[in-house]
């Protein structure tokens, strides 16, 4: 008896812990595809789900971008409260020019990180025109698609400037607007007057290498509050339907947002939440079934001690996994990640005999066990 209850504490234990694991438990602020507030975009990316589109996000990295197919998907940035690393710009890049498809939409964020390497740069200070409604933030603009004429409403955008030679398709622009560049909420020689000659961009498109990009000087045409205003959904519709005319994939990047998503949904990044849950139940299904199935269970235990290495059989190419194992401690307790590109110099300095587990091929067992003590030992101050 005692072991059956045993053993359905630790069913309940594990349906516990594997649906905090798997679940995605969506903590955002603003401007998150996977959550219902009024200043979200989860009506956006639901109307794209019934429009035929397969929809996911990415929740850690766009990095993930490498792994995509390019011709058939679409990455939308709605709002980017985080600045792109230089890898990360590196691979949305590579992402665009290899023919796929973006739409970046930001206006006070850090955003110019990933769209100056396109030639654009958003002034990141208010946009006000005369064509307000009610509320002076809340502008009404015009913008051209596909020869169509669309009446959109933005809730406080910015502008864009185009950089040197950058060519562009002006989807929406004003030019009797201005962009308020000192923030004194009164228009002065400071400021970026929209004219006939020089109006201000709202959105615009490029082509860059085999793909196309999208910038748009407002996110809140996208929210849950805003997507119903105007023509503003029948815009976004048909701009999804102009990148990707013969349907595809479109992919929210959720890691731009500050704490959009909580580590317990990193493992798993999928269109519907509810998938997730059943892959989640069908695992703790199955480890439930042999926790109890199982008889004479000795103890899971784990131990570690790289100090006996040594003493057992290993396969030839042991002391090659290692010489990367003692490489990748190097990198994480001294925060180095192209540890090969360091002169002998430095790599002595970090400790005596690294130069040659790192440029040689030619180390016995006993110093790589040194060194990963003597490593150890000095990043817990035992030295």
């Amino acid at each position: 008896m005692k072991n059956r209850l045993t053993n359905i504490l630790i069913v309940i234990l594990l349906v516990a812990v594997l649906s905090g694991l798997f679940y995605p438990s969506y903590n955002t602020q603003q401007l998150s595809a996977y959550s219902g507030k009024w200043n979200d975009t989860s009506d956006f990316r639901k109307n794209m789900a019934e429009s035929g589109y397969e929809t996911s996000c990415i929740a850690s990295s766009p990095l993930m971008l490498k792994n995509m197919d390019r011709n058939s998907t679409l990455f939308i940035a709605v709002g980017v409260e985080k600045e792109y690393s230089k890898e990360e710009a590196d691979a949305v890049e590579d992402f665009i020019s290899s023919g796929g498809k973006a739409i970046v939409a930001d206006d006070f964020g850090y955003v110019n990180s990933l769209s100056e390497r396109f030639g654009v740069l958003f002034y990141n200070k208010k946009f006000w025109c005369p064509n307000f409604t009610s509320d002076p933030a809340l502008v009404s603009v015009s913008a051209v698609l596909s020869n169509l004429t669309y009446n959109l409403l933005m809730d406080a955008p910015t502008g864009l400037m185009v950089l040197g030679n950058t060519t562009v398709n002006v989807i929406c622009r004003s030019t009797t607007g201005y962009v308020d560049v000192n923030n004194n909420k009164s228009l002065d020689l400071l400021d970026v007057m929209g004219s006939d000659e020089h109006p201000v961009f709202l959105i615009v498109k490029l082509c860059f290498g085999k793909g196309t990009v999208v910038f748009i000087s407002d996110p809140s045409i996208f929210i849950n509050k805003m997507l119903s205003e105007g023509d503003n959904k029948i815009f976004l519709n048909e701009l999804v339907r102009n990148l990707l005319p013969g349907g595809g994939r479109v992919v929210f990047d959720e890691s731009r947002h500050e704490n959009s998503i909580t580590m317990s949904s990193i493992i798993f990044a999928t269109t519907e939440p509810f998938a997730v849950i059943a892959g989640a139940m069908s695992l703790a299904g199955i480890i439930c079934y042999v926790s109890v199935r199982v008889k004479g269970k000795k103890r899971w235990e784990h131990m570690f001690d790289v100090s006996a290495y040594k003493k057992r059989s290993e396969p030839e190419n042991f002391k090659e996994r290692m010489k990367n194992a003692v490489i990748e401690k190097v990198k994480i307790a001294y925060g180095i990640s192209n540890i090969e590109r360091l002169s002998n110099e430095q790599l002595d300095e970090i400790a005596p005999g690294l130069t040659k587990i790192v440029r040689d091929r030619h180390y016995s067992e006993e110093e790589l066990r040194r060194l990963i003590e003597k490593i150890g030992s000095e990043k817990n101050g035992r030295c």
